[in-house]
């Protein structure tokens, strides 16, 4: 797996995308509730998926299971 960092600059996150491949694993910042924090994240996204998109499927990576209770949260 390859690990990269992805600002949430749009021009930087484009050129890096089409290196990604599924599985990777990336740290990018997302919004919570008391501000922006950098997570892990794994790349769910196909590469056709990829090929043919302007963006990128991730998966927020946490130790926090217990909280993983609704419909739309998946255990892996």
């Amino acid at each position: 797996m390859t690990s990269a960092a992805l600002p949430l600059r749009d021009g930087w996150l484009q050129t890096r995308m089409t290196m990604l491949k599924p599985g990777d694993i990336v740290t990018v910042d997302f919004p919570g509730v008391t501000g922006v924090k950098r997570r892990p994240a794994v790349v769910v996204s196909t590469a056709d998926y990829q090929r043919h998109r302007p963006d990128v499927i991730l998966g927020i990576i946490t130790s926090q299971v217990a909280d993983a209770t609704t419909p739309l949260d998946y255990v892996l």
